[in-house]
């Protein structure tokens, strides 16, 4: 398949708000995903295999795992037969090329509205909902102030309802009702053609069966609507250098468009790191955006922080991910937040309101690893599975899968100080005093048990208090607080991350190279990871070591860049 400008291989076709993407898939699109995937167990080794193709596909929850989530293939035709295109896309319309100068072009109207605009004698879009071993669809005929829609259930999918209206065009529906039931259609197609050399088809999702207005659509309005909001989205963010405006503009619709809008259990704009699989809001992730998107859009960057811990339980914890209909509790994810908002309040400002908001649920979030993530009560709260760390499957927990570690540490002491300065801010004086307090205990702490005789981070086993010296870079986390470490720590840590085979031509190693648990493609145990970066970066910075700091900075971003 040729495909010029935006690759909707592998960045998906969206716009703000929507829970809705095109995608033009290749036969092993989920198996590229699949491997080590629990979202696949449900498929034991049989993974899934796509007939290639375009298709629109739902991002909710329900579709992530035992289900993929396409809700139907887009198949162009010329002359009732299916028909060979090109592509062209951007950020705004997706354009299908093909023979005898006829094309089929795709924009969203809305969040819940996909136009589709087909041009040239004997074009026709075939609609197919029941493919590759699809089932539990259903399509009927429903009679409206609009029009006629034909409304379409993708219920073992996604929970999906779609309405296909028909503003210029016809179209013939091709319905098998399953027997002996009759409850689900075992075929589910529309075809659509031309009239005067054009046809114009609207697809709704329709949520709750409210059905949209009236409205006479008009697509070239809509692409360029769709055009401006991006355009003027971009103009929000700070410059970059000239070699990465590529990747910039590219980082920028991947937020704008993978941002989905309060539905369900997602109580505000949340944005989802992706449109293509795992499409959900993430611990860490999310609170990443955030530090991202505090310059240009200061309130989706608060969103982001606030969004998991609108969910937090009744003893504080957060949920490891969550979606429209799933909240997930798996794990924990490192609590971040606070060192992310620490930087993140250098370039944006919250109300007082918000900074009271933040004050009461991150206090919360806090005490729990304070009061339920440190089981031998000796002050410094621990990990029981490397996803608690966002560290999935590293070396550092192959002696014990349950640690004490430095980082987790870092984080808290971040966390507390943060708190601090909040309570300062509501004038919380004694809350200061306390959070000054935990903060500088929890520091000497990890100071005396987390680093040995040389002066090197250690963990240990939570169960046997054995110590290990791991080599994942995780572990040099502490950088991150700077000139409040001793001198010969940070001196130590910053000698061995740059003699030890950790920064290479295309960045920062999370396992150096010589390590017996190295593996170029093994997730946390080699492979370049934004994480780790940001917290080195930022620990070699605030250390004084700006160039360095510079230059693993820079070898990420290029390594991004390709």
């Amino acid at each position: 398949m040729t495909i010029h400008g935006l690759d909707i291989r592998y960045n998906p076709f969206s716009t703000y708000g929507s829970y809705m993407a095109i995608n033009y898939l290749e036969t092993d699109y989920y198996v590229k995903y699949a491997d080590g995937s629990s979202n696949f167990d449900g498929y034991g080794d049989a993974k899934p295999q796509m007939t290639e193709g375009l298709y629109l596909r739902s991002v909710r929850s329900k579709g992530q795992t035992g289900s993929n989530m396409e809700m139907c293939a887009l198949i162009p035709q010329l002359r009732g037969k299916d028909a060979s295109y090109s592509i062209e896309a951007d950020e705004s319309c997706i354009t299908l090329n093909l023979q005898e100068n006829c094309t089929i072009s795709l924009c969203f109207d809305d969040e819940d509205t996909i136009l589709i605009y087909g041009q040239g004698e004997g074009v026709g879009l075939k609609i197919d909902f029941i493919f590759d071993g699809r089932s539990g669809v259903y399509s009927i005929p429903v009679h409206c102030q609009e029009g006629t829609f034909f409304k379409t259930g993708c219920g073992g999918a996604n929970n999906n309802v779609l309405g296909l209206y028909i503003q210029q065009g016809n179209v013939k529906d091709h319905c098998v009702w399953e027997e002996p039931n009759g409850m689900m259609q075992t075929q589910c197609v529309y075809q659509i053609s031309e009239t005067e050399n054009n046809f114009l088809a609207a697809l709704h999702e329709i949520y709750y069966y409210v059905w949209p207005e009236k409205k006479a659509y008009q697509f070239e309005e809509a692409v360029t609507a769709q055009r401006e909001k991006f355009e003027a989205y971009c103009q929000r963010f700070p410059e970059y250098p000239a070699e990465y405006e590529a990747m910039k503009r590219l980082a920028i619709y991947t937020l704008w468009s993978g941002t989905v809008k309060p539905r369900d259990f997602i109580q505000r704009d949340t944005v989802f790191i992706t449109k293509n699989f795992g499409c959900f809001a993430w611990g860490y992730e999310n609170y990443v955006c955030g530090w991202g998107l505090c310059e240009a859009d200061p309130q989706l960057a608060y969103n982001q922080i606030m969004t998991l811990l609108d969910h937090q339980n009744e003893l504080g914890g957060i949920p490891h991910s969550f979606g429209d209909s799933v909240v997930n509790f798996e794990a924990q994810m490192a609590p971040s937040a606070g060192f992310m908002l620490t930087r993140m309040l250098e370039k944006m400002t919250i109300t007082d309101e918000q900074a009271e908001e933040l004050y009461e649920k991150l206090s919360r979030h806090t005490c729990y690893y304070l009061n339920y993530m440190d089981v031998n009560r000796d002050g410094l709260p621990e990990y029981f599975h490397g996803n608690d760390a966002c560290y999935d499957g590293a070396a550092m927990f192959i002696p014990s899968i349950t640690v004490t570690s430095p980082d987790l540490a870092t984080f808290l002491i971040f966390q507390m100080d943060f708190l601090a300065n909040l309570a300062t801010r509501l004038n919380k004086l004694d809350s200061t005093r306390i959070w000054k307090e935990r903060s500088d205990e929890m520091l000497d702490k990890m100071v005396e048990k987390l680093f040995d005789e040389q002066y090197m981070p250690v963990i240990f086993d939570n169960n046997t208090q054995e110590v290990f010296h791991p080599q994942s870079t995780l572990v040099f986390a502490p950088l991150a607080l700077g000139k409040r470490l001793p001198k010969e720590i940070r001196e130590t840590m910053i000698r061995y991350l740059t003699e030890g085979n950790y920064i290479h031509e295309a960045g920062l190693a999370t396992e150096p190279t010589n390590s017996p648990y190295y593996k170029e493609d093994g997730f946390f145990r080699g492979p370049i990871w934004w994480n780790t970066t940001l917290l080195i970066a930022e620990g070699l910075r605030v250390c004084g070591e700006e160039e360095l700091s510079k230059e693993v900075a820079k070898k990420f971003c290029d390594t991004v860049a390709k």
